[in-house]
């Protein structure tokens, strides 16, 4: 059973290095045994047979920890894993997969740095929007970094949850909580980390904790 609201706290994002599947699904399986509610597969560095290989690997993890898994950006890649969500930039139309898919399928979308963005996917069902990246990050190196105060100020108005990425780990985290973002994507601050479980678990209690303050 799908834990409820899972729209909420940490958010990790798949592990951008690959060794083998196993090591690649024993770091993710790392990451989902902790308390976390949902979780994005990002495959850009991997090749089309071998996202179609994992995705119902990851997939079949999820639903063992009761996590939502959510698609990074590949519409194709939802015929693999049922259930599943997806995350989609400004390359790709909202609308149009809105139509295509129906209203069941959760979707998120990268706002960057725009409160505009946030209120037009809103408006044309998006389900939770992200901003970032919110710090210097690997992943965005020449995208323009996402002013805090955007995530208070789009808790604001919208209805939806708001999601901060980039860049985030353990010494910055705090600069963000203030703003009370809903949830925060997360890559290499946990996995890049010596112990991912203990890492993951730390994020979730930091966010849980604050925002009973």
């Amino acid at each position: 059973m799908q834990k409820e609201n899972f729209l909420n706290g940490i958010y990790p994002i798949s592990p951008t290095k690959y060794d083998s599947d196993y090591v690649y699904l024993d770091l993710i399986k790392k990451a989902l045994k902790t308390n976390i509610k949902i979780f994005q597969f990002r495959g850009k560095h991997l090749s089309l047979r071998r996202k179609r290989n994992l995705i119902p690997k990851i997939n079949e993890q999820c639903s063992k920890y009761d996590v939502k898994l959510i698609i990074n950006d590949d519409v194709e890649l939802l015929k693999y894993a049922e259930g599943c969500g997806l995350h989609i930039g400004d390359d790709k139309d909202l609308i149009k997969i809105r139509e295509s898919c129906g209203g069941k399928l959760v979707i998120g979308v990268s706002c960057y740095n725009s409160l505009d963005k946030a209120k037009w996917a809103e408006k044309n069902g998006a389900n939770y929007v992200s901003f970032g990246p919110c710090f210097p990050s690997q992943i965005k190196k020449n995208t323009k970094e996402c002013e805090h105060s955007i995530i208070g100020k789009a808790k604001k108005f919208l209805h939806i949850p708001v999601c901060a990425i980039g860049g985030i780990n353990k010494k910055n985290i705090v600069q963000l909580l203030k703003y009370k973002p809903d949830m925060l994507g997360i890559i290499s601050g946990i996995f890049d980390q010596p112990d991912i479980s203990s890492t993951t678990n730390y994020f979730v209690d930091k966010l849980k904790n604050y925002d009973e303050i």
